[in-house]
């Protein structure tokens, strides 16, 4: 994995997933683990705002349960900060607006 920053904007503090942390500590997860720029990671290319990853290793990851994963990247998804794609293997996951939280400079 790539290693190097993300930028955090101020204005987080007025959404209303800042007052959830344990949503707030996923979106941040996805957003740190997303392709800034497209690549390939195992067989699968990902664009610039993609991760691949299943809840099982979310869960693990994060040290948070399977089932509050799921309700979590439900919740994600329903106020459109994420979309899913899944398949029997693995979830691609797409940061909405991933341009606007990481502009290219």
């Amino acid at each position: 994995m790539d290693r190097g920053h993300v930028k955090l904007w101020r204005k987080m503090i007025d959404d209303p997933i800042f007052y959830k942390p344990d949503h707030l500590q996923l979106f941040l997860y996805l957003l740190l683990r997303a392709a800034w720029k497209k690549r390939t990671y195992r067989g699968v290319v990902l664009k610039r705002g993609e991760l691949s990853t299943g809840r099982k290793a979310l869960a693990e990851d994060l040290d948070q349960k399977e089932s509050s994963i799921y309700k979590r990247l439900q919740y994600l998804k329903d106020k459109e900060y994420i979309t899913i794609k899944s398949n029997n293997k693995h979830s691609i996951v797409s940061i909405c607006n991933y341009d606007s939280y990481q502009p290219i400079d």
